[in-house]
C-alpha cells in the first residue's frame, strides 16, 4: 500500500536535486521553458508557505490583492531573540480576505535552511527572488519529488463530499510536508503554534476571532521550539 512522504524523504529530494531543473510546456503555439532553482523548494519548505505566496509572475486574471506578489530579496532581517539570532522573513499571505503579511522566522544556528536562504535574498536585493509563474513550479516539483505522495483529507467543494485520498508531490507537498516536521518531534509544535508560523485565522486554531483582534501573534510565540541542533 502507497503511504504518504515524511518531511525527511522531502528535505532528501530536495537536496538531490540539480541546483535548477528544467519545467518545459509544448503547445500548438511554441514551447516555454524555465530553469526553476532548487531554491524555490528550500524557502517553500522552510516557510511552510505556498508557492503561490512567493512567485512573483501572477497574472492580472489571478490577482486577488493589489499587493506586490512575491518574496523580495528585501523581504528578510536579522533579529536577536533568546541569545540566538534569526532570520526573519516577511511573507504576503494569500487566501485571506484582507491584506495579511506574516514573519516566519528561522534560527540560523539551528535551521539547515536559514544561512543559504538569508544569503540568496541578500545577493538579489530589491528584485524578485522568484521570478516565474507557479504553473513552472509545478512543473520543477513533479520532477524533483517524483513518486512521492502526501494525504490530502476528505473536503466538499460546490456542495459535493470529495473522500480522502493520496496526491502526487507539487505545490502543496512542501507546506503540508512543513507543517507535518513541525507538529512531532523534536518540535512539538501545538496547532496554536503551527496557526502562528503560517498565519492561520484564530478560529482555524480554535481562537475567538474577538481574541485575535486584541492579541497579535508574533513569530518570538514559537521562536524557542525552533532550537533544535542540525544534524
Amino acid at each position: 500500500m502507497q503511504r504518504e512522504a515524511t518531511p525527511k524523504e522531502a528535505r532528501q529530494a530536495i537536496l538531490k536535486s540539480p541546483a535548477t531543473t528544467l519545467a518545459e510546456f509544448k503547445s500548438p503555439l511554441g514551447t516555454w521553458k524555465y530553469e526553476v532553482p532548487r531554491d524555490l523548494f528550500i524557502g517553500c519548505m522552510a516557510w511552510a508557505t505556498r508557492i503561490t505566496e512567493v512567485v512573483a509572475v501572477v497574472p492580472k486574471v489571478d490577482r486577488i490583492h493589489d499587493i506586490r506578489y512575491g518574496v523580495w530579496g528585501t523581504d528578510v532581517r536579522r533579529e536577536k531573540y533568546l541569545g540566538e539570532e534569526y532570520a526573519v522573513f516577511t511573507i504576503n499571505v494569500l487566501k485571506r480576505k484582507m491584506n495579511t503579511v506574516k514573519n516566519v522566522a528561522l534560527p540560523l544556528d539551528h535551521e539547515p535552511y536559514a544561512r543559504h536562504l538569508l544569503a540568496l535574498f541578500e545577493k538579489v536585493g530589491d528584485a524578485p527572488v522568484f521570478n516565474f509563474s507557479r504553473q513552472y513550479a509545478w512543473k520543477a516539483a513533479r520532477i524533483v519529488f517524483d513518486g512521492l505522495l502526501y494525504d490530502v483529507q476528505p473536503y466538499t467543494v460546490n456542495r459535493v463530499d470529495v473522500a480522502g485520498h493520496k496526491k502526487n508531490a507539487a505545490n502543496h507537498f512542501l507546506r503540508h510536508m512543513r507543517l507535518t516536521e513541525l507538529g512531532g518531534p523534536p518540535f512539538n509544535f501545538t496547532g496554536e503554534e503551527l496557526g502562528k508560523y503560517v498565519k492561520w485565522t484564530a478560529s482555524q486554531y480554535g481562537v475567538s476571532p474577538q481574541v485575535e483582534r486584541y492579541v497579535k501573534s508574533d513569530w518570538r510565540d514559537y521562536a524557542a521550539k525552533l532550537l533544535v541542533k542540525k544534524k
